[in-house]
């Protein structure tokens, strides 16, 4: 059984140790991050939801989760990458991209720029099925034709024209 936290939309602290699932109240809110790894040939690392998931199965999406109770942002989001990928990062390695508050979650968003190999990953499963590099034009054109979890893009639009700077020509 997995605990977190509840905040208001301001990220105070209402109600900790929480069992995950249960019902949240008006203007409660629970804090999640996100974590895009992008290569130095500025692709996007993604993982497919795994099939049996009850949201958006088989979609693509990049790493991230839910903060578990008394979980900062940064150990949260290296945890997600450990359980989700096997990548182990570094707390100096992320890169904070910014934040996004899409009810009732509360989200917080990171960039690691890393290399590595599809073949290097090691997928969790029940929670990933795939994973793949793609183009920044890629994503959008997965995004334009349903490909990725929906939470994907509402996560990343706050956040989107920063995340942008990541993918342009640097000469």
């Amino acid at each position: 059984m997995e605990y977190i936290d509840i905040f208001d939309e301001n990220g105070r602290l209402l109600r900790s140790h929480v069992k995950r699932g249960e019902q949240l109240g008006e203007g409660e809110f629970m804090r999640v991050v996100g974590c895009w790894i992008i290569n130095t040939e500025r692709q996007i690392l993604l993982t497919q939801r795994a099939a049996a998931k009850s949201f958006a199965p088989g979609k693509w999406e990049n790493t991230g989760g839910h903060l578990l109770s008394g979980e900062n942002s940064v150990t949260g989001t290296l945890r997600e990458l450990r359980e989700e990928t096997g990548i182990i990062a570094e707390p100096d390695e992320l890169i904070f991209l910014g934040n996004a508050v899409v009810p009732p979650y509360l989200g917080e968003n990171f960039v690691i720029i890393r290399n590595i190999s599809p073949d290097e990953i090691k997928l969790q499963e029940g929670e990933t099925d795939d994973v793949k590099w793609v183009s920044y034009e890629e994503f959008l054109r997965m995004a334009d034709e349903n490909e990725l979890a929906p939470s994907v893009i509402t996560h990343l639009e706050p956040n989107l024209k920063r995340f942008e700077q990541f993918f342009l020509t640097q000469d």
